[in-house]
């Protein structure tokens, strides 16, 4: 057994088997045609239990390996879909500037990737409540939008028709429950605020402006008025709350959704806030 390497020579001794009798499924070590198992788990605890080793064996289980995918992609954004359980990562490949979003089946194990070769890359990503995946574009001239229907093979445009609005590329988007929510990071065309989301109904591969919501921020963390609290670069609607990182005062604020308007609290001293993400708490 000298030629076994250190997980193979425990593994092994443990089952009292040679190794063309080991099969491994679902996590564990099985001898074929036997009920004689030893989790890989097991086998771990046994390799730092000097009572579960085989003669000559030093002890200890280090391994490593270097996973690399069929093609690179930048994440940026994620998503999880309430009715598969899949993961989703927005992003692009930063050599052949290629927008993608990789899909983790039950959010684990190797991913397949959709690309749209029009796009330079995508940044934020949200499922509605069928399974429908859309993510935004980043680093294009003009706000862009594509879907992953449910059950679809590809990427398809979104085409949004803005009215009198003109939505600025690459703010976060989220499902309510019943619009698609997008962000403006340039507040309609002004750097200079308010912040601007936008309620957009859908219709198959169609989308329009519903409601225009304005955040304002009220006051700094130093007392001064300020109409812009920041770029809405991932906020998040839990119920009638929407909460939104203040980029340029430093902390995160909290307001009426949908009605917007000033915050109903500002929460302070938190540095360079960029996105933001709520978990339910027990009552």
């Amino acid at each position: 057994m000298g030629g076994e390497s250190p997980p193979q020579e425990i593994i092994l001794h443990l089952l009292e088997a040679g190794e063309q009798d080991i099969e491994f499924a679902d996590g564990n070590f099985k001898v074929a045609g036997t009920d004689r198992a030893v989790s890989l788990k097991d086998v771990a605890k046994a390799a730092f239990n000097p009572t579960k080793w085989p003669k000559g064996f030093e002890g200890g289980l280090y391994e490593n390996a270097t996973f690399k995918g069929e093609k690179d992609t930048y994440p940026n954004g994620c998503a999880v879909d309430p009715v598969s359980g899949n993961l989703a990562l927005a992003g692009g490949s930063p050599h052949d500037y290629q927008a993608n979003v990789a899909i983790f089946a039950h959010a684990k194990g190797p991913p397949t990737l959709y690309s749209d070769p029009t796009a330079p890359e995508f940044d934020f990503c949200t499922y509605d409540d069928r399974g429908n995946l859309f993510a935004n574009e980043y680093g294009s001239e003009t706000f862009a939008l594509d879907e992953l229907a449910n059950g679809s093979g590809s990427l398809t445009p979104v085409d949004v028709n803005q009215g009198s609005q003109t939505i600025s590329a690459g703010g976060a988007v989220q499902w309510d429950g019943e619009y698609l929510i997008l962000g403006d990071p340039h507040g309609n065309g002004s750097r200079h605020g308010p912040t601007t989301i936008y309620q957009v109904a859908l219709s198959g591969s169609k989308g329009s402006i519903v409601k225009t919501i304005e955040l304002y921020s009220g006051k700094t963390a130093y007392g001064k008025p300020n109409r812009n609290p920041g770029t809405p670069v991932e906020f998040w609607i839990q119920g009638k709350t929407i909460v939104n990182p203040l980029k340029y005062s430093r902390g995160v604020a909290i307001w009426r959704y949908p009605g917007g308007g000033r915050p109903t609290k500002n929460i302070f001293r938190l540095r360079l806030a960029y996105g933001i993400t709520l978990s339910s708490a027990p009552k």
